[in-house]
């Protein structure tokens, strides 16, 4: 709205100028055109004056040959005056209109007595004539040229009257286009301003609307890249390489705190020799970031006002960044960036956006990890559960590797929880699962089945392996008993046939040599088929 005034404004003012300098230019032209045939006339009045009074006394003396070339030229000049005056009647401003009417008489008496002149001439009576041209002729002359003089001088005082006011109005139209010129050149400078200043909000608009799109290009990269991440470990390959990416000219590490948050672990480092900024506290409590739950940034690294982890490590100035890492509430570590120039536009930005972004994948793979466990695990126990252990044990069918299976249960498991009750139970049950993790290798496989029954699963082993695992087991639980405060107690396992076809069915002919083991009077390992025990060991 505001720039439409000025424009019209200016609009305005133009027009005004143009048609202000428009009517001084007219009235000058004016002026011109009236000023010179003035000066015309009054040179070329006088002329015919002394032509017509040459003329006739030129008549008077001359022979009456040559009265004919004086005569024709007199009447020349006088058509010629006559012709100006009528002229200048016409063009005559209402107060020079006495004047010419002056002339005009004036001129008529003179025509009058130059007629009369000549007449005498040619009647022979030229001392008449020559009289007449001394005397009459002569006061009626200049009678007529002070009337000549007298309307030249107040045409021309008009005339300068005129030119006067030509002048002021020049004057005054010349001041009226400087201003206007003044305000146009304001206006221009006004709207030359406006339009710097849009063009500089078009510029910040369109910067602002790359930065966000190289925001968002960038966020939709680190998470697409973070989404096909399934590990935990994966997930931090991946941000680490996010981070050198996106920020080159800095080194970042991700310190994760351990399960029992009481230490710190570099877990990933965006630096090719896997240093990274290295830096040196060890616990959660000693890091100012972690401690004050909050991000600090540190302009000059070997500032007093450091973290003393930065200053200890002499890094000649530079910046640092520190985030603390958290994970629904839970502080799980700390990001450590640095750089040895200034903080750049967008960098803390940057930093924070890309390691929020990992921290939120490591927090959902950490949640999923721990509803997987829990929908695969035993609460009490933490070993597999039974569905949990028939898809590991489908996994190895499918790749084609052989197993055994035993099958474990406690000895009178049910009076140890009447006599002392369940909690003695289930401290039992932990103790027992402990002795079997104790005793197998990485490959092997345990669930809690139900209750105080157990099942393993040898992968690649013979019965005899198996038998032999189990007599391991037996040993460490006995001594486990020896010292903790939990009344004593046995179990008796059976080994399934390895020759089943399914885990169904390893697991039935274990519950049989288990049935064996009972009957023998329990605290027995009872291995199915015997006979078979040749194979891997």
């Amino acid at each position: 709205m505001g720039i439409a005034v000025a424009m019209l404004a200016m609009v305005g003012f133009v027009s005004y100028a143009f048609k202000a300098t428009g009517r001084v230019v007219a009235d000058a032209e004016a002026v011109a055109r009236d000023d010179v045939p003035l000066f015309g006339d009054a040179w070329e009045v006088r002329y015919l004056d002394e032509v017509l009074t040459h003329s006739a006394s030129r008549y008077v003396d001359t022979s009456t040959a040559e009265r004919v070339a004086w005569a024709d030229r007199y009447d020349r000049a006088a058509l010629r005056l006559e012709e100006i005056f009528e002229i200048a009647r016409a063009r005559a401003n209402p107060r020079d209109i006495a004047h010419i009417e002056r002339v005009s008489e004036a001129n008529d008496t003179l025509v009058a007595l130059e007629t009369r002149i000549l007449e005498l001439a040619d009647a022979g009576r030229t001392a008449e004539a020559r009289a007449i041209l001394g005397g009459e002729y002569v006061t009626h002359k200049a009678t007529y040229r002070d009337g000549i003089d007298a309307y030249f001088a107040a045409r021309k005082k008009h005339l300068d009257e005129r030119g006067k006011k030509v002048a002021a109005n020049a004057r005054s139209t010349k001041i009226a286009v400087l201003v206007i010129l003044g305000v146009i050149g304001g206006i221009l400078g006004f709207l030359g301003r406006v339009n710097q200043l849009q063009r500089s909000r078009n510029a910040a608009r369109v910067a602002e609307r790359n930065a966000f799109a190289a925001t968002q290009l960038r966020h939709a990269r680190v998470h697409q890249g973070l989404e096909m991440s399934l590990t935990e470990e994966q997930a931090l390959r991946t941000l680490g390489d996010a981070l050198a990416e996106e920020l080159p000219e800095w080194s970042t590490e991700l310190l994760l705190a351990d399960s029992s948050h009481a230490h710190l672990r570099q877990a990933r480092t965006s630096a090719e020799d896997r240093c990274g900024p290295c830096c040196d506290v060890l616990t959660p409590d000693r890091c100012p970031a972690i401690r004050r739950g909050t991000s600090l940034v540190f302009s000059n690294t070997g500032s007093y006002d450091a973290c003393p982890y930065l200053r200890e490590r002499a890094l000649s100035g530079g910046t640092a960044i520190c985030l603390p890492l958290n994970v629904m509430g839970q502080s799980i570590g700390v990001s450590h960036s640095v750089s040895p120039s200034e903080l750049g536009d967008g960098d803390f930005e940057t930093i924070h956006e890309v390691v929020q972004v990992g921290v939120d994948r490591i927090g959902v793979l950490r949640a999923f990890a721990t509803t997987e466990t829990q929908a695969s695990r035993d609460p009490l126990t933490g070993l597999l559960n039974r569905r949990s252990l028939e898809d590991r044990v489908q996994g190895l069918e499918a790749r084609g590797l052989p197993y055994v299976v035993a099958f474990c249960d406690l000895d009178h498991f049910k009076a140890l929880n009447d006599t002392y009750g369940h909690s003695a139970g289930d401290r039992g049950l932990r103790l027992f699962s402990r002795a079997i993790r104790s005793a197998l290798r990485p490959t092997d496989l345990v669930a809690r089945w139900g209750g105080e029954e157990f099942v393993i699963v040898f992968s690649e082993m013979n019965p005899a392996y198996a038998e032999r695992t189990l007599h391991r087991i037996r040993e460490s639980l006995a001594t486990t008993l020896e010292t903790a405060d939990q009344p004593p107690f046995t179990f008796s396992a059976g080994v399934g046939d390895p020759r089943s076809e399914s885990l169904h069915d390893a697991i039935q002919s274990a519950d049989a040599a288990l049935l064996e083991a009972k009957q023998a009077g329990r605290d027995q390992i009872v291995v199915s088929a015997r006979e078979l025990t040749a194979g891997l060991a």
